[in-house]
């Protein structure tokens, strides 16, 4: 017999070494991609906390000499133009739209789904292809529009403008989410009395 065991500690010393190699090579990039992706972040809070004269200075520092809160006070101190009005404006117009978005989606959804009228496939289509357009070769139709019916300076305005942008694709899940409803329910719910 032939004495093979004095050879397995030294192979499996080298496996060993080969995944402890690969593992710090490992660990080593993801700390570096980590760094890479946290620094903007870092540098923004950094910066924030910088005085007025040190954030515009030419000179590179990773670390304030003096922290200061003044950017912090200043955003408070600008009224009904600053940071709270601008937040209060994005909440409305987002409310706005996600609300007009989900009604019409699911009427409509629902509709597609469950009632099966001339062309309903050919206007499913349709209003699929609008997915196709780049939004950027209709901003000046839509905002010609919205100047002649008096919403282009206007929060509603922009809230439908946001919902003409999201309802063809919300459209789109609302009828597969019926789609997915059995009819069965439909024709249980009839037999019980329940209308459409």
């Amino acid at each position: 017999m032939i004495a093979i065991p004095a050879v397995l500690p030294l192979a499996r010393r080298r496996t060993a070494t080969r995944v402890t190699l690969g593992a710090t090579l490992w660990y080593a990039t993801a700390v570096v991609l980590t760094a890479f992706f946290v620094f903007p972040l870092y540098w923004s809070v950094i910066s924030s906390l910088k005085s007025p004269a040190e954030a515009v200075s030419s000179d590179v520092t990773y670390w304030p000499t003096q922290l200061s809160i003044d950017s912090y006070l200043q955003i408070g101190e600008r009224g009904a133009g600053g940071i709270l009005s601008a937040l209060g404006n994005s909440l409305t117009v987002t409310a706005i739209a996600i609300l007009l978005t989900a009604v019409v989606s699911t009427l409509a959804g629902y509709a597609f789904s469950r009632f099966q009228f001339r062309g309903s496939n050919v206007v499913f289509v349709l209003i699929l292809l609008t997915l196709m357009i780049p939004f950027q070769s209709i901003l000046i139709p839509l905002y010609v529009l919205l100047t002649s019916i008096g919403l282009s300076n206007n929060l509603l305005g922009l809230a439908l403008l946001y919902s003409t942008f999201q309802l063809p694709f919300s459209i789109f899940v609302m009828r597969n989410t019926f789609d997915q409803v059995p009819r069965e329910l439909d024709e249980a719910a009839t037999v019980d009395g329940a209308g459409t």
